[in-house]
């Protein structure tokens, strides 16, 4: 998880299979770079008997956490948990009752204490597992719960202890750019197999080699420079977020802006080789359809809604303030 763009090399690579696969790979590696934020009494209660553990998360506040003695009881329900089938803790967002403002926390939840309910039936990711977790009136000690803030600013007692800038990364430029990786595999995927497949495809009407038609010829050299800058703008955040401590504000906003724009471009990229396919590309044993669909669905999550950057954005850049503070900022 939020890897240098150099170091990224081989996950990006297996991105072009699976890419329900990857978005499990890149969510699970991101929930234990979240749990490294939190207290060195939480991070031990999972990983003492070792690092093989695998740790769920949702960061949307479902849930409503009321103060006790020690801690916390949580309810609520929480959808599109990623993973949640294998996961053996898991990591959740609520507000805390009676606290004003509202203010979002993390709340690190250990096995037994969740359970999952079969909701995911999804055209894109659909392999993912995203179902919904839910939790009923369990208790969470004071040391496994954490301001969101602490991973949104790339702060906090854990991230002090175990002194790598890796886990120093603000949340909004890393998250969105691992996400975004993940589309991008799958439209490079999408892209390899239509370029072999178009080289021996024949016109169905006139019979004639499809690889001749100037206009594929076209198509085929825009789509390939649309992933390509799309690939450009994703390896300057992955330099940029190796340096943390260089990342003010602004430039994280860039950063997010960048990762959100590359996703636009991944769609534009896929939707052009799903209709270069045809009608052959709408079969299920066709491998575009599944990258365009997975794809998609991808860029429906909240840190790839390209509106609320914008506004961030365009505000800093014409000396407003800053809108509402969105919490991935």
């Amino acid at each position: 998880m939020f890897l240098g763009h150099r170091r990224a090399a081989v996950p990006r690579r297996g991105y072009r299979g699976c890419t329900s696969s990857a978005w499990l790979a890149s969510f699970l590696g991101a929930h234990s770079w979240l749990l490294s934020h939190f207290p060195e009494q939480a991070q031990a209660d999972v990983w003492s008997d070792g690092p093989d553990v695998s740790i769920g998360g949702i960061f949307a506040p479902m849930g409503k956490a009321k103060a006790v003695d020690g801690g916390y009881v949580l309810d609520g329900r929480w959808p599109w948990s990623s993973g949640i089938i294998h996961d053996e803790w898991t990591i959740l967002g609520a507000f805390i009752e009676g606290q004003t403002p509202p203010k979002l926390h993390m709340f690190l939840i250990a096995p037994g204490d969740f359970t999952w309910e079969d909701t995911w039936h999804n055209v894109g990711l659909s392999a993912s597992g995203s179902h919904d977790t839910v939790v009923e009136n369990a208790f969470v000690p004071t040391h496994r719960v954490m301001p969101f803030e602490w991973a949104r600013d790339g702060v906090g007692p854990g991230v002090e202890s175990l002194g790598s800038s890796l886990y120093q990364v603000p949340l909004a430029p890393g998250f969105s750019y691992n996400a975004a990786y993940v589309a991008l595999g799958a439209a490079r995927g999408a892209y390899e197999y239509l370029r072999e497949w178009t080289k021996s495809r024949a016109s169905s009407v006139t019979g004639a080699g499809v690889a001749e038609h100037p206009s594929t010829q076209a198509e085929l050299t825009e789509t390939a420079v649309e992933l390509d800058s799309a690939q450009l703008l994703l390896e300057r955040t992955g330099r940029r977020i190796l340096n943390p401590a260089a990342l003010d504000l602004k430039t994280r906003v860039e950063c997010r802006r960048d990762n959100v724009y590359s996703v636009k471009v991944i769609l534009s990229a896929l939707d052009r080789m799903q209709r270069m396919a045809g009608a052959r590309g709408m079969y299920v044993s066709n491998p575009i359809q599944r990258a365009w669909r997975d794809a998609h669905a991808i860029a429906t999550h909240v840190v790839f809604n390209f509106q609320t950057v914008g506004e961030f954005y365009g505000r800093l850049e014409l000396g407003l303030e800053p809108p509402t503070r969105d919490p991935y900022f």
